[in-house]
């Protein structure tokens, strides 16, 4: 039985190569047409189950797109706009992650050496910019792994976590 589930997980990750994933924007769009699903099983309305639908089917095409590019823009500018709402039960507002290479810090986990340029927790200077649209994404030529890099940076060296090739990158 282990080796069944082993297959499938590998099939799966086969026929994922080259899409987009669950990214913030896939997941609040599912989160909230899930949502709307269970609120209609109690009220019964085609007004709640009708977007409950169409976000469910939007998250599954945001997921499967093969359009990574358009979907990151598009996740980008819905991650800024979560970051300008100040959260009232959360206690601070939403920290814009970057869930493409699993680094929670917002560090490209190829120069995790170089530091973004933030705004101090003090600073009552300029709007801090998030960190995706100052980042770059690509895949590894070799695993297909994504990596990230910060935009304006030069020519970087990047080594994939996974792969361990060595690419060069222009940022």
């Amino acid at each position: 039985m282990a080796n069944f589930f082993g297959r499938f997980q590998e099939r799966f990750n086969e026929a994922m190569q080259g899409r987009n994933g669950m990214d913030t924007l896939a997941r609040f769009s599912f989160y909230v047409g899930f949502i709307l699903v269970i609120i209609d099983l109690f009220v019964g309305s085609l007004l709640l189950s009708t977007p409950a639908l169409v976000l469910l089917i939007y998250s599954i095409f945001r997921s499967y797109s093969r359009n990574i590019a358009a979907r990151e823009r598009e996740n980008a500018s819905f991650e800024g706009f979560l970051a300008k709402i100040h959260f009232p039960f959360g206690g601070r507002s939403r920290q814009a992650g970057n869930n493409r290479t699993g680094n929670q810090t917002g560090q490209s986990s190829a120069t995790s050496s170089q530091t973004s340029e933030k705004q101090a927790p003090g600073d009552k200077g300029a709007p801090q910019i998030p960190d995706e649209v100052n980042t770059i994404y690509f895949t590894c030529s070799n695993c297909g792994q994504k990596l990230s890099v910060p935009r304006g940076k030069g020519t970087l060296r990047v080594t994939c976590p996974h792969c361990h090739l060595v690419t060069t990158v222009k940022s």
